[in-house]
């Protein structure tokens, strides 16, 4: 244990040195993550904004979600910029997602998944896409909208086409790191240790199918990051359901109903996935019969946050390194594990009506974890292993150079540097756009007579002033102690 101390201090201060004393990704997150609770909403901009600057070819693995949560802090804060922001962030992602996929995640299986580009999950386009459509129509721009929105159900169409090619990049990887390593490959480690390594892979896609079935390995995933490995996260039995946004399809639905665009299909499509809301289901049949609405407002809110990445780090037992695991110092994982948020609020009133629960993005974006995680784990397990075969082969030349000194005090200094670069690099990758709303709610009511809506969160009242016609009204409410943010559409009232 002692030893084990030492070397995540060295570790560390050598990893302050070469970081500088600057906030990093994790601290920066946080700090973020605490300004939202508290309705700071622009109090770390600065930080992330900096970061952006400093990378100014827009190549950084980073960049995509600085720019993200900069774009969400200027939308909470109703920065004419903000649709400008979400823009950049979109062009950044594209740029990233024409790079080598299989590169960044063989890049990746040498450090962790902070190597990989920040992905804007499924989910995450979703809401870009919403977000951008509700401020383009709030500011009374009906085409720049319904092109967003046009846009976002095509994500929902390629889903599945995209997560298989990211599975499947991820897959080679890991095959390719079970490799010998090529001849011209430049390496500090000494040939003759390289060569026990790459003897040793052989051994290690088995001991890696095994880390993968071994009931104690995968008690431990399960009891700290609440993740299955053997029963979660397999793509080929999703249903629409399952990652289909009810939100999404019923937004789309309404605002092109109300556009004369012919919202009914959509409306069909919220109805399947949401089978309990009355609002929804005679929204649904209204379209269906061709029946225009008059002077009705739909009210949508979206509540609290979604759930945040913690760090788990699991110490695995040294023994099931069969593969002489008395050489091994260090042998562990890290990962990601989701942390629930609180509501914004437990209840949500319109025109004194409780409002009914559209969405929950929790549920969704679990079932998206657990999607990732099934790669991640196998990553990490593979990782893991990969970074104790150093440890391994240069305790089994050690062990053969007795008398040759020098071959033995180099081979123990190649054991405690990749005891020591396993224990800094094992890092769970943390980042999300972690703005979502934990859930949305959705309420139809008639537009009263003097127009105020009548809105209330927790019983904390909120006048709603609405022109005549019918109208849209999205509100963000972020934590139980944050304003509430409005963004109003109105459909100008029929001749």
């Amino acid at each position: 244990m002692k030893m084990k101390k030492s070397l995540f201090a060295v570790c560390a201060g050598t990893m302050l040195l070469i970081t500088g004393c600057g906030p990093t990704t994790e601290e920066i997150l946080a700090m973020h993550d605490d300004d939202l609770v508290a309705g700071n909403f622009e109090k770390s901009l600065p930080l992330m904004e900096e970061k952006i600057k400093e990378d100014k070819e827009n190549t950084h693995e980073d960049t995509p979600m600085w720019r993200l949560l900069v774009s969400n802090a200027k939308m909470l804060t109703n920065d004419p910029k903000a649709i400008e922001e979400f823009d950049k962030a979109e062009d950044v992602i594209l740029q990233n997602k024409k790079r080598n996929q299989f590169g960044a995640y063989t890049a990746a299986m040498l450090v962790n998944d902070k190597m990989l580009d920040f992905q804007s999950r499924f989910q995450d386009k979703m809401f870009i896409s919403i977000d951008k459509a509700t401020m383009y129509a709030a500011a009374g721009n009906r085409n720049a909208a319904r092109t967003e929105l046009n846009r976002m159900m095509q994500y929902q169409e390629n889903y599945l086409h995209e997560l298989k090619a990211e599975i499947a990049a991820s897959s080679e990887a890991m095959t390719k790191s079970l490799q010998p390593a090529k001849k011209d490959e430049k390496s500090d480690i000494p040939p003759n240790v390289q060569e026990q390594i790459d003897k040793l892979k052989i051994e290690a896609k088995n001991t890696f199918d095994n880390l993968c079935n071994n009931d104690n390995v995968l008690g431990l995933i399960l009891k700290h990051c609440s993740y299955d490995l053997k029963n979660s996260g397999d793509f080929s039995k999703l249903k629409p359901a399952d990652y289909q946004n009810a939100y999404a399809a019923h937004f789309c639905g309404v605002f092109r109903w109300l556009n004369n665009d012919n919202g009914a299909m959509y409306l069909k499509d919220a109805a399947k996935l949401n089978t309990v809301s009355k609002t929804v289901a005679a929204d649904s049949a209204d379209a269906d019969k061709n029946v225009m609405p008059k002077d009705e407002v739909w009210v949508y809110v979206e509540d609290g946050l979604c759930q945040k990445r913690e760090e788990s780090r699991i110490d695995l037992p040294i023994a099931l390194v069969p593969f002489l695991g008395n050489y091994v110092k260090y042998f562990g994982i890290a990962l990601p594990k989701f942390v629930a948020r609180a509501n914004a609020a437990e209840k949500y009133t319109v025109s004194g009506a409780d409002m009914e629960e559209l969405e929950s993005i929790d549920r969704l974006l679990k079932i998206e974890y657990d999607i990732y995680m099934n790669s991640a784990v196998k990553r990490e397990l593979l990782r893991a292993l990969l970074k104790t075969l150093p440890q391994v082969a240069a305790g089994i030349i050690k062990d053969q150079s007795k008398g040759n000194f020098q071959v033995m005090a180099a081979c123990e200094g190649v054991a405690y540097a990749s005891a020591g670069y396993a224990l800094a690099s094992t890092q769970a990758d943390l980042r999300t756009w972690n703005v979502l709303p934990k859930r949305v709610l959705v309420k139809r009511v008639k537009r009263p007579a003097d127009g105020i809506i009548k809105f209330a969160a927790d019983g904390v009242n909120t006048d709603i002033k609405v022109a005549e016609g019918n109208s849209i009204i999205v509100i963000r409410k972020v934590a139980k102690t944050s304003p509430v943010i409005i963004r109003q559409i109105n459909f100008a009232a029929s001749k």
